[in-house]
Protein backbone atom coordinates (compact mmCIF):
# COMPACT_ATOMS: atom_id res chain seq x y z
CA UNK A 1 0.00 0.00 0.00
CA UNK A 2 0.95 3.64 -0.96
CA UNK A 3 2.37 5.42 1.98
CA UNK A 4 1.61 8.98 0.72
CA UNK A 5 -1.57 8.96 2.12
CA UNK A 6 -2.85 10.39 4.88
CA UNK A 7 -3.66 8.13 7.56
CA UNK A 8 -7.49 10.25 7.17
CA UNK A 9 -8.08 8.65 3.61
CA UNK A 10 -6.97 5.28 4.59
CA UNK A 11 -9.15 4.91 7.37
CA UNK A 12 -11.89 6.18 5.09
CA UNK A 13 -10.88 3.71 1.82
CA UNK A 14 -11.22 0.99 4.86
CA UNK A 15 -14.80 1.78 5.19
CA UNK A 16 -15.11 0.64 1.29
CA UNK A 17 -16.68 -3.00 0.40
CA UNK A 18 -13.53 -4.20 -1.14
CA UNK A 19 -14.36 -7.73 -1.88
CA UNK A 20 -17.71 -7.00 -3.82
CA UNK A 21 -15.56 -4.26 -5.72
CA UNK A 22 -12.97 -6.84 -6.69
CA UNK A 23 -15.61 -9.62 -7.19
CA UNK A 24 -17.82 -7.31 -9.81
CA UNK A 25 -15.09 -5.20 -11.35
CA UNK A 26 -11.50 -6.58 -10.78
CA UNK A 27 -10.29 -4.08 -8.66
CA UNK A 28 -8.68 -4.14 -5.54
CA UNK A 29 -7.51 -2.28 -2.81
CA UNK A 30 -4.16 -1.94 -3.54
CA UNK A 31 -4.90 -0.97 -6.97
CA UNK A 32 -6.49 2.46 -6.00
CA UNK A 33 -4.14 3.10 -3.26
CA UNK A 34 -1.10 2.70 -5.73
CA UNK A 35 -3.23 6.08 -7.23
CA UNK A 36 -3.47 8.58 -4.41
CA UNK A 37 -5.11 11.24 -6.35
CA UNK A 38 -8.06 8.19 -6.80
CA UNK A 39 -7.64 7.52 -3.68
CA UNK A 40 -8.37 10.67 -2.22
CA UNK A 41 -11.52 11.43 -4.39
CA UNK A 42 -13.15 7.96 -3.55
CA UNK A 43 -12.39 8.37 0.54
CA UNK A 44 -13.91 11.72 0.07
CA UNK A 45 -17.04 10.59 -2.05
CA UNK A 46 -16.00 12.45 -5.47
CA UNK A 47 -16.48 11.09 -8.74
CA UNK A 48 -12.90 9.87 -9.38
CA UNK A 49 -11.02 9.98 -12.54
CA UNK A 50 -11.35 7.18 -15.14
CA UNK A 51 -9.81 3.88 -13.33
CA UNK A 52 -9.19 0.39 -15.57
CA UNK A 53 -11.43 -2.74 -14.76
CA UNK A 54 -10.35 -6.39 -15.51
CA UNK A 55 -12.60 -9.48 -15.38
CA UNK A 56 -13.20 -12.28 -17.53
CA UNK A 57 -16.60 -10.57 -19.42
CA UNK A 58 -15.78 -7.08 -18.66
CA UNK A 59 -12.97 -4.72 -19.66
CA UNK A 60 -12.99 -0.88 -19.39
CA UNK A 61 -12.82 2.31 -17.71
CA UNK A 62 -15.02 2.98 -14.97
CA UNK A 63 -15.28 6.22 -12.46
CA UNK A 64 -15.80 5.40 -8.70
CA UNK A 65 -17.92 7.17 -6.25
CA UNK A 66 -18.00 6.24 -2.63
CA UNK A 67 -21.49 6.42 -0.70
CA UNK A 68 -22.20 5.99 2.76
CA UNK A 69 -24.32 2.87 3.09
CA UNK A 70 -27.90 3.74 6.33
CA UNK A 71 -27.68 -0.19 6.54
CA UNK A 72 -24.22 -1.20 7.31
CA UNK A 73 -20.52 -0.17 8.54
CA UNK A 74 -19.23 -0.33 4.78
CA UNK A 75 -19.22 2.28 2.17
CA UNK A 76 -20.70 1.14 -1.53
CA UNK A 77 -19.00 2.21 -4.37
CA UNK A 78 -21.27 3.10 -7.56
CA UNK A 79 -19.65 2.70 -10.73
CA UNK A 80 -19.94 4.90 -13.73
CA UNK A 81 -19.00 3.81 -17.10
CA UNK A 82 -18.56 5.16 -20.51
CA UNK A 83 -21.67 4.41 -23.18
CA UNK A 84 -22.04 4.46 -26.93
CA UNK A 85 -25.48 6.48 -27.41
CA UNK A 86 -27.77 4.20 -29.11
CA UNK A 87 -27.64 4.16 -33.06
CA UNK A 88 -25.07 7.23 -33.11
CA UNK A 89 -21.45 7.11 -32.87
CA UNK A 90 -21.25 9.48 -30.64
CA UNK A 91 -19.70 8.48 -27.07
CA UNK A 92 -21.16 10.46 -23.63
CA UNK A 93 -20.15 10.37 -20.38
CA UNK A 94 -22.21 10.80 -17.41
CA UNK A 95 -24.52 11.47 -19.72
CA UNK A 96 -23.20 14.38 -21.77
CA UNK A 97 -22.18 14.05 -25.24
CA UNK A 98 -18.40 13.82 -26.07
CA UNK A 99 -18.01 16.27 -29.08
CA UNK A 100 -14.27 16.78 -29.09
CA UNK A 101 -12.33 14.15 -31.35
CA UNK A 102 -9.02 13.84 -29.84
CA UNK A 103 -11.01 13.02 -26.48
CA UNK A 104 -13.05 10.01 -28.23
CA UNK A 105 -10.15 8.77 -29.74
CA UNK A 106 -8.03 8.43 -26.77
CA UNK A 107 -11.32 7.24 -24.84
CA UNK A 108 -11.53 4.60 -27.36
Amino acid sequence: MEQTLSKEIQERLDKIDWNSLKEQYGISKDSIYSKPRIAEQLAYGQMTDLVHAQKENFSGDLSLRAFPSSDSDKWTVKVFTIERQKNADNLTLYNQPITSEKVKEALL
